[in-house]
């Protein structure tokens, strides 16, 4: 479902609320029943992936980003991190040498903060993805392999909520 409209109509605060981080005036928004404002912010981040407008990452390391800092599931940390071209990342587990991120993320190329905050939002194929304009960082031929990464999620049955002005991605 693409979510469409001017500057300032709505899009990111929907996003918000079908994400559970603000409470909607009138109605709910439920996952399984559940309004997703009852639901344990941790747990829910294991069936919601989300890419908010404002890209915010953490301080600590790449991989405790891409995982919200819980485990790692080596075979789901891998997979993200090829299909969104973040194999150094990976293979930084090998070497023990993780990239670490600064709190304030100055010292990351806006392509890269996007991808990792994109990694994170798929990491472990959750059902329901909620994305605000996840291509506004990215070049052409990775918006090519976001299609077909959505392609992927959507046959798999994951409802896909996209607010974008890109129409390469509508």
């Amino acid at each position: 479902c693409a979510v469409l409209g001017e500057s300032g109509a709505g899009k990111s605060t929907l996003a918000r609320i079908l994400v559970g981080f603000y409470s909607p005036m009138k109605g709910s928004v439920r996952l399984d029943g559940v309004s997703v404002n009852t639901w344990d912010k941790k747990d829910l981040c294991d069936f919601i992936g989300y890419l908010p407008q404002e890209i915010q990452l953490f301080g600590g390391s790449a991989i405790q980003n891409i995982t919200r800092f819980k485990e790692v599931d080596l075979a789901e940390l891998k997979k993200v991190c090829e299909d969104f071209n973040l194999n150094t990342i990976f293979d930084s587990i090998e070497h023990q040498e993780q990239i670490e991120i600064s709190n304030d993320c100055l010292d990351l190329p806006g392509g890269l903060k996007q991808r990792i905050a994109l990694a994170r939002s798929f990491y472990k194929s959750p059902n329901f993805i909620v994305l605000d304009e996840p291509t506004s960082s990215l070049d052409a031929q990775f918006e090519n392999k976001l299609i077909n990464i959505l392609g992927e999620h959507k046959a798999r049955g994951a409802l896909i909520i996209i607010n974008t002005h890109n129409k390469r991605i509508l």
